[in-house]
């Protein structure tokens, strides 16, 4: 497979080489422009997705939205056999063949084609391009708002090509990059050697995710479990979402946001981390929220540590081949306590803004108590709702509900 990393697409600096690029030809484009209006509404991280943008770029705002892979094949690239494999991914997962517009009201309207094969892609050799000039073509993506908000090229250099692929976050989510590149290196692979086109797990709809979504949250009442654990989360957190714990100095101005790396443990300290979160009864994941909660105890002297995570709503063996944005989130809460950890610094919260991480990381220390039960992160359960779900209902909660501390959501 090559070496695996994360970073920011500013950073990337791919070889020079003969660049070659996919569009959708002039009947593809008139039949997305030209596609009927569908019932089935986006999903509500879509629709957050798409009114952020549009929001965004009302303020003359960019937007963290693209999710990009790259990597290499041996040899040169087969224009033929690519194209091919690439209209198979475009054709195989529905969710391509939507695109989204936002009326005044601020209402989303879906239009959908209703045949995979309306869409086609067709190659165009474009010549050399430098390491900047890739980077702005990658970063110009067409917008949510446009149906051909993604983008497949190839870099040829002497022994081996790159593959590059910019998809918006409104069909493609970070789950779906291991599986896109094995669906389209292995198909090219196997065309290359002669073979038939691989019979890949039939895929799931992500249309019907989002009809199921919001026939679930339908359902709902202000009295549900999972709208309750919710509102007793946002209670405990003084009536809102989380925030950083410490100071950050004037957060009105606008700052990039950066992608920092560091090796926190080895591959020993690593097994020996997930069997201490085994034996306490919880997950790899539960430890680290559990670790969270204990720096910003010793930091800022907070109790219980609250947060909201990602989590991934595939729930059937085809939804886990599908492309679509299958995410929810989850309240946790930790609690941690005096007997979970023995402060070696008094614990109040620092009225100065936040060190450096290195300095963080030196003035964060702790040990346990023999016999304590370490922290560990407790999910709420029944809880993957909308957020925006929770939020819409807060009349009501105060209706119900007067002495909640919902008042700081509006």
């Amino acid at each position: 497979m090559g070496n695996l990393g994360l970073d920011n697409v500013r950073n990337w600096l791919p070889e020079p080489g003969v660049v070659w690029l996919w569009q959708p030809t002039p009947a593809t484009v008139a039949n997305a422009r030209d596609a009927p209006i569908s019932a089935v509404p986006p999903s509500y991280i879509q629709a957050r997705h798409l009114r952020r943008f549009a929001e965004q770029t009302a303020k003359n705002l960019d937007m963290s939205r693209l999710l990009v892979i790259a990597f290499d094949i041996v040899g040169h690239c087969d224009i033929r056999t690519m194209t091919y494999v690439i209209n198979s991914h475009l054709r195989r997962h529905d969710t391509y063949r939507s695109r989204f517009a936002i009326t005044g009201a601020r209402q989303i309207v879906r239009h959908t084609m209703t045949d995979p094969g309306a869409i086609e892609m067709q190659p165009v050799e474009h010549g050399e391009m430098t390491p900047n000039q890739w980077q702005e073509y990658i970063l110009s993506t067409p917008s949510p708002l446009d149906w051909d908000c993604f983008r497949f090229g190839v870099i040829q250099h002497d022994d081996h090509f790159t593959v590059c692929i910019s998809i918006d976050h409104i069909h493609f989510d970070a789950t779906f990059l291991g599986t896109i590149f094995l669906e389209i290196r292995e198909m090219y692979n196997t065309l290359m050697d002669g073979g038939e086109p691989i019979p890949l797990p039939k895929a799931g709809s992500y249309a019907e995710y989002c009809l199921r979504e919001h026939a679930y949250t339908s359902a709902l009442t202000i009295d549900s479990p999972e709208v309750r654990q919710w509102i007793e989360f946002l209670d405990n957190n003084d009536g809102s979402f989380p925030a950083f714990p410490l100071p950050l100095g004037d957060t009105s101005r606008l700052t990039a946001g950066e992608v920092l790396s560091l090796q926190l443990l080895d591959a020993h300290q690593t097994a020996d981390f997930e069997a201490a979160c085994t034996r306490a009864g919880a997950r790899f994941s539960g430890g680290v929220f559990a670790c969270a909660a204990l720096t910003e105890y010793e930091l800022a002297g907070a109790e219980t540590y609250y947060a909201v995570t990602p989590t991934g709503t595939r729930s059937t063996p085809a939804e886990f081949v599908t492309s679509g944005w299958f995410i929810g989130h989850l309240p946790l809460a930790v609690p941690v306590g005096p007997r979970s950890v023995r402060p070696r610094a008094a614990h109040k919260p620092l009225s100065t803004p936040a060190p450096a991480w290195p300095e963080c990381r030196s003035n964060v220390c702790w040990s346990w108590h023999p016999g304590s039960r370490p922290a560990v992160a407790r999910m709420l359960s029944h809880a993957v709702v909308p957020r925006r779900r929770c939020t819409a209902a807060v009349g009501r909660v105060r209706a119900t509900y007067p002495n909640s501390k919902y008042q700081s959501l509006q």
